[in-house]
């Protein structure tokens, strides 16, 4: 466990963004952005976030700046339908009845 917890912090230690070069902060953007398809929202928002400062510099690569773009609109995407759903769900699942009932984790107390 000890061995785990150093090899991480020294990765995470190696990764700063400021110091990286342009080639390993495409790399890094390439992989979170992919990673946002496998249905892993947070991802892309991270991703966002993280390399908006150098998407929009001049003289950015245009790959860098494409998929910085299309995961601030892929997060906000995600973000704008799970509140949807969770606002549509919490309103209407007493009148959807066992169906309701049936997608939730956790169950009311006083039902049997």
């Amino acid at each position: 466990e000890t061995l785990v917890r150093t090899k991480i912090t020294s990765h995470a230690a190696k990764m700063n963004l400021a110091k990286a070069s342009d080639e390993e902060r495409l790399n890094v953007c390439k992989k979170y952005y992919v990673g946002g398809w496998f249905f892993l929202p947070w991802l892309w928002i991270i991703n966002f976030f993280w390399f908006m400062p150098y998407a929009l510099k001049g003289g950015a690569d245009p790959k860098l700046r494409k998929m910085t773009i299309i995961s601030g609109i892929g997060g906000t995407v995600w973000i704008v339908i799970m509140a949807v759903w969770v606002s549509q769900y919490q309103k209407n699942r007493v009148a959807w009845g066992e169906d309701g009932d049936a997608l939730t984790a956790n169950y009311p107390k006083g039902r049997e």
